[in-house]
């Protein structure tokens, strides 16, 4: 207990420290702006989605390499670009990662490291038929993660002109194929970075665009770390334009759980999800350029107390209540009905109850619409949302329809009821004549 007083006394006593410089407002009046051009660049059409493994996503990894060269970061040797490939069921897709580095100045501590990441990637277009006419729908991502991206930059910035106040060494990663299961993040973790038991921290930062303009309250989620909400309570007694709410909960999807898997801890910045997620309609005029600078104001100054403490936060398992296993993580997968077909659901269950709007008949809309939900523990289907949209009026049905399931029998890891992630795809199509059907 002596101990840990004192650790934490000494935590607190490196956030108070922070309070003798001004916010980032008030060093950079081009904030906003700054950040606002970074956004337009990387969700523009001239990108198409940044799908993982496109030209695109290389483009915006294009951008980001550039921004971190000229701001001084280390992009030589193993930095820099760092191309992987990933294998999918319909074939492999080539991506990369982006790395740049500013050293620690402690002859000690900067042999360890902090990692700041965001990703590069969302969900490319989506080509559908409307009255005949094929449509190319982009899924521009301003949210998801340009907002996110944008910030990665910035911070890496303002490290770079203030490198001196740093004793651990920052690594900032823009990920790419994060919209295939974190690919990669896990590819930098485990096969990338050679000193993976010396990172102390991951730091994600996943839409943090929408704040007052329709997302949710700017959050911090940090339940590997039971010495963050301390650090927040004194930090939050500096004044800083905006203080984020603590999450102690860990089932937030992102780039960040690789790393809390692998034991390091880990927090993510957020301003949640709204309605244009994972849509076409998540595009830069609803972006919130204010609250993006005031959470860089906040998360510079966290990344600083992070790289200035004596000691590392501790690392605190995720409780198995909390953890959510993919289908192919259980040793038995959730059952509809005694059967782990998923076939059996969207014909027995989400086709035969799905209706097709009328409106989107008349407005010869098509397309499929993926959506995932867990099954909890006692079978009960919860966190329906849309992974992929069409048009708000086929995603709304498809989720209807999802979050009304009977309950299914638990996925099963290691002789344990677990809760599972699936995500399926809900087909629309319109027969001769306009005639709504559903599937293949």
């Amino acid at each position: 207990m002596k101990n840990t007083a004192i650790f934490m006394g000494a935590a607190c006593a490196a956030f108070l420290a922070l309070s003798v410089f001004l916010p980032l407002q008030a060093q950079d009046f081009n904030l906003d702006s700054r950040l606002k051009k970074h956004v337009v660049y990387l969700c523009s059409d001239s990108l198409h989605g940044r799908q993982a493994g496109s030209v695109y996503e290389e483009k915006a990894a294009e951008y980001v390499l550039d921004a971190f060269a000229r701001y001084g970061l280390d992009i030589s040797g193993e930095y820099g670009m760092q191309p992987f490939s990933v294998n999918l069921p319909d074939g492999t897709i080539d991506s990369r990662n982006v790395v740049g580095v500013i050293p620690g100045y402690d002859p000690v501590l900067c042999g360890h490291y902090i990692v700041i990441g965001a990703h590069l990637d969302n969900l490319g277009e989506n080509v559908l038929t409307v009255d005949g006419k094929r449509t190319a729908q982009i899924y521009y991502g301003a949210d998801n993660d340009a907002s996110g991206l944008a910030l990665l930059v910035e911070l890496a910035r303002l490290a770079a002109e203030n490198d001196f106040m740093f004793k651990r060494t920052l690594v900032f990663v823009a990920f790419g194929a994060s919209e295939q299961m974190q690919s990669g993040a896990w590819c930098f973790l485990n096969m990338s970075f050679p000193d993976k038991d010396r990172i102390d921290m991951m730091i994600n930062l996943d839409m943090l665009g929408r704040g007052a303009r329709g997302g949710n309250e700017f959050s911090i989620y940090a339940a590997s770390n039971s010495d963050v909400e301390d650090f927040i309570k004194v930090f939050s007694e500096n004044l800083r334009p905006l203080v984020p709410r603590l999450v102690m909960q860990d089932y937030y999807p992102g780039d960040h759980r690789v790393f809390l898997h692998s034991g390091i801890p880990s927090v993510l910045f957020t301003t949640g999800p709204h309605p244009e997620y994972n849509t076409v309609r998540d595009t830069e005029d609803l972006i919130d350029y204010r609250t993006m600078s005031y959470a860089a104001d906040y998360i510079y100054g966290f990344m600083l107390a992070a790289a200035n403490m004596d000691k590392p936060f501790r690392f605190n398992s995720p409780g198995s209540d909390e953890a959510v296993y993919t289908m192919a993580d259980c040793d038995v997968p959730p059952k509809y009905f005694n059967n782990t077909d998923l076939g059996k659901f969207m014909n027995e269950w989400v086709y035969t109850y799905l209706k097709y709007p009328q409106e989107a008949v008349d407005k010869g809309i098509q397309g499929t619409v993926d959506v995932s939900f867990i099954v909890e523990k006692n079978g009960e289907v919860t966190n329906v949302k849309v992974e992929r949209g069409v048009d708000p009026l086929l995603d709304d049905e498809a989720v209807k329809v999802i979050s009304v399931s009977p309950k299914w029998k638990a996925g099963i890891r290691k002789g344990q009821k677990v809760r599972t992630k699936i995500t399926v795809p809900v087909e629309f199509r319109l027969a001769k004549g306009n005639a709504g059907r559903f599937g293949f």
